[in-house]
């Protein structure tokens, strides 16, 4: 809530500003014949100094937040390419495991299930971004914790990557999938089974 109300009152800021920047440039600005015609001259020419650098710091300040903002979105966007470029290299080289936890979202039809936070397969991939953790509410057993596969990575998850049969699987090809579970994510469903019954 107090960073809600703190980017309203930054927007507010910037709205005043603007405004403060157009009404300087219209009284800098105006034609000679417009000053003598509203008889402004006696009213500006004292303060026309203090207009011109007060116009000047608010148009350097504008100036500099635009370059800021901009750098801040190429960064972000080189950023999202070179994850995406990192993730799309790693998800071409995973291992068994790390194959098996990636197609358990898509066994059980989930976009979180519960993984040991200890398990290497899902620490490396949720330190090269192909998974992230989530709230503690979507958290498993003891040691088990919420996780998600990361939006960056979900184009490149095909049915080629995670080994799964195109189109509809028939009962053998399920059977198989779920018999090679990782023992971690089979004590996870019992025990999702377990609260459900009780």
């Amino acid at each position: 809530m107090h960073d809600h109300k703190q980017s309203l009152s930054q927007e507010q800021w910037w709205r005043l500003g603007i405004w403060a920047w157009g009404a300087l440039a219209l009284l800098l600005f105006l034609p000679d014949g417009w000053i003598a015609r509203f008889q402004l001259d006696q009213l500006l020419t004292p303060v026309q100094p203090i207009l011109a650098v007060a116009f000047v710091v608010l148009s350097a300040v504008f100036c500099s937040e635009t370059v800021v903002d901009l750098g801040r979105n190429l960064l972000d966007r080189l950023h999202k390419r070179l994850a995406a470029g990192h993730i799309r290299e790693r998800l071409s080289v995973l291992d068994h495991q790390e194959r098996a936890i990636l197609r358990e979202f898509f066994l059980q039809r989930r976009s979180t299930i519960g993984l040991p936070s200890d398990e290497p397969a899902v620490l490396g991939l949720m330190e090269v971004g192909i998974l992230r953790r989530v709230a503690a509410d979507h958290d498993g057993p003891h040691g088990y914790h919420g996780y998600q596969i990361h939006p960056w990575a979900r184009p490149w998850l095909t049915s080629r990557t995670l080994n799964l049969p195109v189109g509809e699987m028939n009962d053998d090809q399920l059977q198989y999938l779920k018999a090679t579970r990782p023992e971690f994510v089979l004590k996870e469903l019992r025990l999702r089974r377990r609260r459900a019954a009780a």
